[in-house]
């Protein structure tokens, strides 16, 4: 029993020091900043987000890997973490969560894109206590349910609203009329009728952005360069492969059983 007891300490004593490992490098994982996403991707492909403001993990390798990707850390509004002690008085992020200590700052607000601030439906005072645990930051200015975001002075905002759902919008008629098809049941039939009440035209507001129809006008062909001393050129050539069935042997190349020896 006594072995058996010692084994016992020796194994509480493993599980404290794995524990203690695991729990410091937790701390350090949790050290969190803010970062802005890149305009394109490695590729060259557009980033779908491009510019946008989020946040990721500091560390060491993390860090890098997300700067390789084009990211760009943003360290001037520090970490996103709780207060150090529990009787340390309350931080933005302890106030408002993660977004806290960005729209703390005076300079804070302005760091977000304009499609952003749309695509989060922050221009509504509602939206955006919801995000920030039911507070908004003295930075941001509110003026009958509008946030007064610099980047939104002077947009005039569209905005569509589901009369069948308490908090449902969007910023354009086609996610309207989907939202109807997807969660309603509205056939085609049934949301040009609601547009026809609700005093939506969806075709042209579908296309008032030229989504749907484009006209693209294209100018005379040029005359040809007389000189193309400078033009490059270069010739393809294409082995097209000869066309065997599976299993039988190259015409240039002896049958096997032949070769071996084997009576043709």
């Amino acid at each position: 029993m006594a072995v058996k007891t010692q084994l016992n300490e020796q194994d509480e004593a493993l599980v404290n020091i794995s524990r203690q490992m695991m729990n410091a490098g937790g701390r350090r994982s949790e050290r969190v900043c803010y970062y802005r996403a890149p305009q394109r991707k490695p590729d060259g492909s557009p980033y779908a987000q491009a510019g946008w403001i989020g946040w990721g993990d500091t560390q060491q390798s993390i860090q890098l890997n997300r700067i390789q990707r084009g990211f760009i850390p943003i360290p001037k509004y520090g970490y996103i973490e709780e207060k150090a002690e529990e009787r340390s008085p309350d931080g933005p992020y302890d106030i408002y969560g993660p977004w806290g200590p960005l729209l703390c700052h005076k300079d804070g607000p302005a760091e977000l894109p304009v499609d952003q601030v749309k695509a989060y439906h922050w221009y509504d005072e509602e939206r955006l206590r919801m995000s920030l645990h039911g507070q908004i930051p003295p930075t941001l200015k509110v003026r009958d349910g509008l946030v007064l975001w610099p980047q939104l002075a002077g947009e005039d905002l569209k905005i569509f609203s589901c009369p069948e759902c308490s908090d449902w919008r969007a910023l354009e008629a086609v996610f309207l009329s989907r939202h109807l098809r997807v969660w309603h049941d509205y056939d085609r039939q049934d949301i040009m009728a609601f547009g026809k009440e609700y005093g939506i035209d969806f075709s042209n507001e579908i296309n008032r952005d030229g989504k749907v129809l484009r006209s693209l006008a294209f100018g005379d062909v040029p005359p040809d360069d007389e000189d193309d001393e400078d033009v490059p050129s270069f010739t393809l050539s294409v082995n097209t492969p000869e066309k065997r069935g599976p299993g039988r042997p190259r015409k240039d190349q002896p049958d096997e059983d032949v070769q071996a020896g084997s009576p043709a």
